[in-house]
């Protein structure tokens, strides 16, 4: 901190949320150390303290949970051969589920990562630039009544979470250059650094995609990145 003192945190103190945590709206804090409580078991303390009956219908209902949201990921390609299907709600979904162990769950995650997401190794990016709003449905609905092919997902009983990438991607930013900095053209939400862009040049890229996305729907995107200044 400023004041050069220590404090420690519990996770709920953190304030972790949608791309969002205490650390982002103070960043005078650092982070010195971490602490993580691991469960060498996680199935088996997840279901300690609950009947059999109880666990067995768990069980079963996550189960066919899981079953149906693979049949669902799956589809028939133009040679007739079985594809994945990257929607990212039925894999949240998948992922919540208790019964899917956490070997599986990272092995998913760095595959998903791995295909969706440019190599900062290969192409300068800090992966997703923009967050995704969280509005109001009935905001919600007005975006999606300008372009229907704005997806959107569940955040809370009232509020839904509106894709920044479709909503870039509908403003005509998809796969777009100007100079050396670019926007990818199958994730609209990382901006791609060809090698000789300055930071003002990324940032001024960002500004006219911010513009753009206000303009159409007159709804604010926010950057996911910590932008400091120079």
């Amino acid at each position: 901190m400023k004041n050069h003192t220590f404090l420690t945190l519990n996770n709920q103190e953190c304030e972790f949320s949608y791309r969002q945590s205490i650390f982002k709206r103070r960043p005078e804090l650092l982070v010195l150390s971490v602490d993580f409580i691991l469960l060498p078991k996680p199935f088996t303390q997840l279901y300690a303290n609950r009947s059999l009956l109880s666990c067995t219908r768990t069980v079963i209902k996550e189960a066919a949970l899981a079953v149906l949201l693979i049949i669902k990921s799956i589809r028939i390609g133009a040679s007739t051969s079985w594809k994945l299907k990257m929607n990212f709600d039925y894999v949240r979904r998948f992922l919540a589920l208790s019964i899917i162990s956490p070997t599986i769950k990272r092995a998913m995650v760095k595959y998903i990562r791995q295909k969706t997401m440019p190599d900062p190794k290969h192409i300068g990016n800090n992966g997703c630039f923009f967050k995704s709003p969280v509005v109001e449905r009935k905001e919600a609905a007005r975006i999606q009544l300008i372009d229907p092919a704005i997806k959107t997902y569940e955040e809370s009983d009232s509020h839904l979470k509106i894709s920044a990438g479709d909503l870039i991607k509908s403003c005509g930013w998809a796969g777009r250059r100007i100079g050396n900095v670019s926007i990818d053209k199958k994730r609209p939400l990382v901006i791609l650094n060809h090698g000789q862009a300055s930071s003002v040049d990324i940032l001024n890229f960002s500004l006219l995609v911010q513009s753009s996305v206000t303009q159409k729907f007159q709804l604010k995107i926010e950057p996911e990145v910590v932008i400091v200044a120079e």
